[in-house]
């Protein structure tokens, strides 16, 4: 009875620590990628500047937002060698959405109040340990909320990177 109980609560450890290492893992996925975004992005952004030219900003909009306001995901998916795929009929006000292999959705996006500012971000389902895992590591690794604050875990199921600020 006793060998029983030992191995009940030995491998109640290992599943306990097997958890936190697939959450801690599944959050360095996010990091990683969302760098990888940006870097891909900024490439990108480099191949096609000269688009900028061509680009009206109406309404006060500077051509830059306009700009960045045109970028897709999967237009910057094929910059990061097919490790995406675009989701059928997905999108994020207006914008497309690609999926990497665990599911996680990745998009460009621009927030009202912060007009000259191009993010990308990763929508990730409600886990709790994963948005711990991110919110320890926001500022060192500079994620934040849609509005370009520091992530925080009370945000939801988007985090972001920034990759410009055109201001």
């Amino acid at each position: 009875m006793i060998v029983i109980v030992v191995i009940g609560v030995l491998s109640a450890m290992m599943m306990l620590s097997s958890t936190e290492a697939v959450s801690s893992a599944r959050a360095m996925d996010i990091i990683s990628n969302l760098h990888n975004w940006k870097t891909a992005s900024l490439e990108y952004y480099m191949d096609h500047i000269d688009e900028i030219e061509t680009l009206k900003g109406g309404y006060g909009e500077s051509v830059f937002k306009r700009f960045a306001d045109c970028i897709h995901a999967n237009q910057i998916a094929p910059y990061l060698n097919g490790e995406f795929k675009e989701v059928a009929g997905g999108s994020y006000q207006g914008q497309g959405v690609v999926q990497d292999g665990m599911g996680l959705k990745y998009f460009t996006k621009h927030h009202s109040s912060l007009p000259n500012v191009w993010l990308i971000g990763c929508e990730f389902a409600n886990d709790a340990r994963v948005k711990e895992k991110l919110e320890a590591r926001a500022s060192s690794v500079g994620l934040v909320d849609q509005v370009g604050q520091p992530y925080k875990a009370t945000t939801g199921n988007n985090v972001y990177i920034k990759v410009a600020d055109f201001n």
